[in-house]
């Protein structure tokens, strides 16, 4: 793992839910962080809930045999979609809660690297002319 994990990582509690509310709602905001932090890390903006990710170093800390339970990470991440860091992968009708796209950037941060990587590379003429040629040929002639 290249990224250094919060100091709290290696504290066997921090994989438990808390039941005072104050200390679960410190622990959902470290978790948060900690998640945010390790998928910018590993350039990951979406999270399935699988056996892959439960023994990944995001949630299983082997140093101390520690694992975060499934639905403790559940209420983390849903608690990361009210503060607009994640959002659950809906199909269809059905909500679902094993899929989650993690914003470690907000859509205004990613706007702004955009417009500076189509600034850095020139690219909003070229993208803008092969738009109006596209146009030009879809045209129908009267």
């Amino acid at each position: 793992m290249a990224i250094s994990p919060p100091a709290i990582y290696d504290f066997p509690p921090f994989f438990t839910k808390q039941l005072n509310e104050n200390t679960w709602n410190f622990q959902k905001r470290a978790w948060s962080n900690w998640i945010l932090m390790w998928c910018r890390e590993n350039r990951i903006t979406k999270l399935s809930l699988n056996n892959e990710l439960m023994d990944s170093p995001l949630l299983f800390n082997a140093k101390i045999d520690r694992q975060l339970p499934l639905e403790v990470f559940r209420e983390v991440v849903e608690e990361m979609t009210k503060q607009n860091q994640a959002e659950w992968v809906s199909y269809g009708n059905r909500n679902a809660t094993d899929t989650a796209w993690i914003f470690w950037k907000s859509p205004d941060e990613w706007a702004t690297v955009i417009k500076q990587w189509v600034r850095s590379t020139k690219t909003l003429f070229a993208v803008v002319e092969s738009i109006t040629k596209h146009a030009e040929t879809d045209t129908p002639k009267s």
